[in-house]
């Protein structure tokens, strides 16, 4: 299924994500300017499937360069967030971000 990433409402320059297939991932990028990469592969109603290369998926996180891979992207948005969030709901911590309650988000009520 395709999610699309809306990228109005992020308050850090670049959007990432990632796609697992096993122990090896595929990174995404997405900046304000809505350039994707690695490019988004239209599916092929002939093929019934999206033909994404293999190759994407080129970072084995169970390897010392995989995992170092994966590490500067949680670093890079660790610090994208530390640089462009202000808001004061977010404390930024030495290993991760952890969101501070600003009041009840959902309300249960009796039907």
């Amino acid at each position: 299924m395709l999610t699309v990433l809306n990228h109005v409402d992020c308050p850090i320059p670049t959007l990432y994500a990632a796609s697992a297939m096993g122990t090896k991932l595929c990174f995404f990028r997405k900046d304000r300017d809505g350039l994707v990469t690695p490019p988004f592969i239209c599916s092929d109603p002939a093929a019934g499937v999206n033909v994404a290369p293999k190759e994407r998926w080129d970072c084995d996180i169970v390897e010392d360069d995989g995992a170092q891979r994966l590490q500067a992207v949680v670093e890079e948005i660790k610090r994208s967030c530390a640089s462009e969030v202000s808001d004061a709901s977010l404390s930024v911590h030495s290993d991760n971000l952890i969101p501070q309650p600003t009041g009840p988000r959902y309300r249960l009520t009796e039907s």
